[in-house]
């Protein structure tokens, strides 16, 4: 599909999610359970949806006028330093991420927070670990 057709769909699509949220908002107004939050999960949606199609045409528009700007762009995406760097901030950011969510995973544990959300931030945390070793293997059948 074209990028102009897809952009113009995320603003159409985000369009009507942020609209139905808010009208769920105002005819629901005795709702409870899942109906009282669906209405903000629709807005939050919407929003960002509505937003990355609007900035996508914004910036290619913007880039329209600028030629040099995408040349620079096209260098600065393909130069092989930049993809280092890219590639070991992301390294450096993982590593953090590894302790940052071990620990609250610990914390929570330690404040008897429900065994549902710990559960399931333990099964995230431990899918997240397990894809890094297979990208390792992965990676390393490679080279």
């Amino acid at each position: 599909m074209n990028r102009k057709v897809t952009d113009y769909a995320m603003i159409t699509a985000g369009a009507l999610l942020l609209a139905g949220g808010f009208c769920m908002l105002v005819l629901f107004t005795g709702a409870s359970g899942f109906l009282q939050v669906l209405p903000y999960l629709l807005i939050g949606i919407g929003c960002g949806i509505l937003s990355q199609g609007v900035g996508n045409v914004l910036g290619r528009r913007m880039l329209k006028k600028n030629p040099e700007i995408i040349r620079q762009i096209e260098i600065e995406t393909k130069d092989e330093r930049n993809l280092a760097i890219s590639y070991k901030a992301k390294a450096k950011a993982y590593d953090l991420q590894k302790y940052i969510f071990g620990a609250l995973l610990i914390v929570f544990a330690a404040m008897r927070f429900p065994l549902a959300a710990v559960l399931l931030l333990l099964g995230a945390y431990l899918f997240v670990m397990a894809y890094a070793v297979y990208c390792r293997f992965k990676i390393e059948k490679e080279m």
